[in-house]
């Protein structure tokens, strides 16, 4: 059930930065998982995912919402779960 995020174009192909002064250089990203939560709905959870990592990584360029569930066994209420990867420029 992936949803994803539309990605430009000029991301999915190899990415080129200009460097000061040495010329242009290829630009490496990282992607990790993360799982947002919410009590009340799809859309806050992933907001809570995105949120986390625009607080705690640099250089975010993109997010795609892969999952989405309910959990409802073990908590009183319904908990919306969105589990999305994070894309960030690596640094030098």
């Amino acid at each position: 059930m992936g949803r994803s995020v539309w990605i430009p174009r000029s991301l999915v192909s190899p990415i080129l930065k200009k460097d000061r002064g040495v010329g242009i250089r290829a630009m490496v990203f990282k992607k990790i998982t993360l799982i947002g939560t919410s009590t009340e709905s799809f859309d806050d959870a992933a907001d809570d995912a995105i949120d986390r990592a625009e607080d705690t990584l640099e250089n975010v360029y993109w997010v795609e919402v892969d999952e989405l569930g309910v959990e409802i066994a073990s908590v009183e209420n319904r908990e919306y779960q969105a589990e999305v990867t994070v894309a960030f420029e690596l640094e030098d």
